[in-house]
């Protein structure tokens, strides 16, 4: 648990946490990012309900999804009245969408799995599928199953934040099996700062309280002291 979130990660070897080399190539890393996101923007969320004279494959290229990744081959469909899901493949690698995009809870996850690190920049993959979603809270997860053969991670973090959005939170925890899984929390820019502006006015008010009751207190005790010390007639 990290910052009252939870991300379950589930992964089996039967050989062991292995590394990838020349007696164990079934041990190549699988590299994943998923990206979790609620509270759509309404303009954004509205074009993945059904419109007769849209086809899906029309949706897919409009809301910039197919640019995510160009040559993979997908399946999409738009749901009646409203909701979207794809899965696409590229040799082997996939990546699937789902969106629920009702106003109120509003939801999209985006999973990319398989394909070679090298394939994209995690940092700008993440900044194109929020752009797609403008969503107003966001978990991203980058994981990777096993180490590379030197033991080291090629691939698994955030170069940098997505435009536009203020990160709330990031850890990074090892897996048993040799591989590690990065997670992060992104929130708008605009409300993060507002968060943290509304945080410093109450921290200012509390110390102002304090101080406040400080004074008070050395008040009564300097009241008592002379009323103790003040001759009796």
């Amino acid at each position: 648990m990290f910052n009252g979130l939870q991300w379950h990660i589930y992964v089996a070897d039967a050989n062991g946490a292995l590394y990838e080399d020349a007696l164990h190539p079934l041990a190549k890393p699988t590299h994943k990012l998923e990206v979790c996101m609620t509270d759509l923007d309404t303009a954004k969320a509205r074009t993945f309900f059904r419109d007769p004279a849209k086809s899906a494959a029309q949706v897919t290229t409009q809301t910039g999804i197919r640019s995510l990744i160009p040559a993979a081959d997908i399946d999409d469909y738009v749901f009646e009245p409203c909701g979207y899901s794809m899965n696409g493949i590229l040799g082997g690698g996939f990546m699937t969408i789902h969106i629920t995009p009702e106003d109120g809870f509003s939801y999209a996850s985006v999973e990319i799995s398989g394909f070679d690190p090298s394939a994209y920049c995690p940092a700008d993959m993440v900044s194109r599928i929020m752009g797609i979603f403008k969503p107003g809270k966001v978990s991203v997860s980058l994981s990777v199953d096993v180490a590379s053969s030197s033991g080291e991670y090629s691939w698994g973090a955030l170069a940098y934040r997505p435009v536009g959005y203020g990160c709330q939170s990031a850890t990074c925890q090892e897996l048993s099996t040799g591989g590690r899984v990065a997670y992060y929390t992104f929130s708008p820019a605009s409300s993060y700062a507002g968060k943290l502006a509304a945080a410093a006015v109450v921290a200012k008010a509390a110390a102002a309280a304090a101080a406040v009751a400080a004074a008070e207190a050395a008040a009564a005790a300097y009241a008592a002291e002379e009323a103790h010390l003040r001759p009796k007639t």
